[in-house]
């Protein structure tokens, strides 16, 4: 149960290990044949669906911890209703980075950068204009390079001195600032990006900005709200030092287990399975009748 687990987190350190080194200097194409293997390979083992299986260190309670990912459809379903609030926040002001490449050694630095640079002009426009909400994408363009789209409710920005300190951090001349004079659908306007980074079957392929995404570890969006949770805290807390991962459990055995206990097949279960459970359910308990 192990070697799933294990297996996923080869794929990413391997996919990462060989993102950090492509080189650009402003390179017309690069070879991302590998990343995008070891993307596949990761997303494959979410196909069938899988649990985790977590147990107390000292009593006999049990936790099945639904995986997914957050380039499954399952996710943009739950992003789309934990984000519904944000359509009534009232966005006036969209801003676009993009860089130089010919000023970076490697594409790794872009896409730290474009974070980096962004940080520094939120302090700067926080510090001159007070506190502002934003919505911050990352999009991936065709050649796999990274840029940013920040939707605010700043009402004005003076664009030429954004413009002179992107310049400034090392960005380059290419950024513009756009002013919303209606309605903007952020809610929709996040889910086309994720909509683009989802893996809906494996014939039709792995799309760059998922592989990109993937081999980079770059979140697609983020923002500077509350409001802004884990997509899991609904769940009950889970002290590290009480549970200790046992593996991962096939979606088949978790149904077949809630539909003998009577109880709904959900993305968090807790049990306290007797002796006589623990024996018929051994895919998933089995390990523990040994001594666990």
């Amino acid at each position: 149960m192990y070697s799933n687990l294990r297996s996923r987190s080869l794929y990413f350190e391997n996919a990462n290990r060989e993102f950090c080194k492509i080189v650009d200097y402003g390179k017309d194409r690069f070879d991302f044949n590998f990343l995008e293997d070891q993307c596949r390979r990761w997303v494959v083992s979410y196909v069938h669906g899988k649990y985790v299986a977590l147990k107390h260190k000292t009593e006999n309670k049990w936790l099945l911890i639904r995986q997914f990912n957050r380039f499954q459809i399952a996710y943009k379903e739950r992003l789309k209703e934990s984000l519904k609030w944000l359509r009534f926040v009232d966005f006036q002001t969209y801003v676009t980075l993009t860089v130089d490449p010919k000023k970076f050694a490697l594409l790794n630095h872009e896409y730290h950068f474009v974070k980096k640079g962004w940080a520094k002009l939120h302090r700067l426009l926080r510090k001159k204009y007070g506190v502002f909400f934003y919505v911050c994408i990352l999009e991936i363009t065709k050649k796999g390079r990274p840029h940013l789209h920040i939707l605010t409710t700043l009402p004005f920005i003076d664009v030429n001195e954004l413009r002179d300190k992107w310049v400034k951090y090392g960005g380059g001349q290419q950024m513009r600032i756009d002013f919303l004079h209606r309605s903007f659908d952020a809610v929709g306007y996040v889910l086309k990006y994720v909509t683009k980074s989802l893996v809906n079957t494996l014939e039709e392929g792995v799309d760059l900005s998922t592989v990109l995404l993937f081999s980079s570890n770059k979140r697609l969006f983020s923002m500077n709200d509350l409001h802004n949770r884990s997509m899991l805290d609904y769940h009950p807390r889970v002290s590290e030092t009480s549970y200790e991962i046992r593996g991962s459990v096939p979606l088949g055995s978790v149904e077949s287990f809630c539909l003998e206990i009577g109880i709904g097949v959900k993305d968090f279960v807790m049990v306290t399975p007797d002796d006589d459970v623990l024996k018929l359910y051994g895919d998933i308990f089995g390990y523990s009748c040994e001594g666990g």
